[in-house]
């Protein structure tokens, strides 16, 4: 269902790779992995507009990888 959303311009989403390359509507922008036992990825959609409110969540939490 996140994915879903993301792809509906809900925001953005964390997921494993395995289901984010399953779909073509949403998109990994640059290859970044956070440590884990789990592997997820920030995704978006890929032909839509996101929300402000999203962006700043999205740039946060790639600051905060950095």
């Amino acid at each position: 269902m996140t994915l879903a959303l993301a792809s509906q311009s809900g925001g953005i989403a964390l997921t494993h790779r395995r289901l984010m390359e399953q779909r073509s509507d949403l998109v990994a922008p640059f290859e970044l992995s956070v440590p884990s036992d789990e592997r997820f990825w920030l995704v978006r959609p890929s032909r839509r507009h996101v929300s402000d409110e999203a962006v700043l969540v999205w740039q946060w939490l790639v600051g905060s990888l950095a």
